[in-house]
């Protein structure tokens, strides 16, 4: 009903401030992903299996070496072996990187510049909004403001391509403690942080990150270009 009752608590990493960011994500029916502080600072990863209410911490991985990249970290399930991690990446950038699961063995792919503001990372907060795509809400690089930003990341196999980012909420501070969550095919619930501390919430229609284009040019393709990723043109000379 409404009871809850509280299992054994179990050690599954024990160096000091390894807990700091941690990004917990199902996996399998038995098995949790946790995303979180690693030695020395680093983004670290582990998986944990669980029977009943026993867990059993698998081993613990270094995803990314940089320090600090454990910040603000955000894990997503995307696939049955494959998770997503927004995060924290030198010179505070928000970073993304696809890491493969077998078994409770963890391999770390690309790790990927999104944004390169300083401070973009901050709050990070990661959903799936498709079997390709990723929302991520995060700060905006205005140390000053922090307004709250969003984008959408396309994910092509371990190759993680980049949309625009865009300001969703332009109040100072607006992107503290981002929680994002997908509540229909079209449309994303953010709460964060409002005008005097309060407790905000904002719907954000997915179609609004995701135009398409009104302009027509004619020309011929430099370089390739998709539906989801662009590319040059030759535009025609028509005087």
């Amino acid at each position: 009903g409404t009871t809850i009752t509280a299992d054994t608590d179990t050690i599954l990493v024990s160096g000091t401030n390894m807990h700091q960011y941690a990004s917990a994500v199902l996996i399998d029916t038995d098995k949790i992903f946790i995303a979180h502080r690693g030695t020395n600072s680093t983004l670290a990863g582990i998986v944990c299996t669980i029977s009943g209410t026993t867990i059993t911490a698998g081993t613990d991985t270094t995803l990314v070496s940089g320090t600090n990249t454990y910040q603000y970290a955000s894990a997503v399930l995307i696939d049955t072996n494959k998770v997503f991690i927004a995060h924290n990446g030198n010179g505070s950038y928000l970073k993304g990187m696809i890491c493969t699961i077998s078994g409770t063995t963890i391999t770390a792919d690309t790790d990927t510049i999104l944004v390169s503001g300083t401070n973009m990372h901050q709050y990070a907060s990661a959903v799936l909004i498709d079997t390709n795509k990723i929302f991520i809400a995060h700060s905006s690089d205005t140390i000053t403001n922090y307004y709250l930003n969003g984008m959408i990341c396309t994910i092509s196999g371990t190759t993680i391509t980049a949309g625009s980012d865009t300001t969703l909420v332009s109040e100072i501070n607006a992107s503290n403690y981002a929680s994002a969550i997908l509540i229909d095919t079209d449309k994303i619930f953010i709460s964060h942080r409002g005008d005097n501390s309060y407790l905000n919430g904002v719907v954000i229609d997915i179609e609004t990150l995701i135009k398409t284009s009104t302009l027509k040019i004619d020309g011929l393709t430099k370089t390739e270009c998709t539906t989801t990723t662009a590319g040059d043109v030759w535009i025609l000379d028509t005087n």
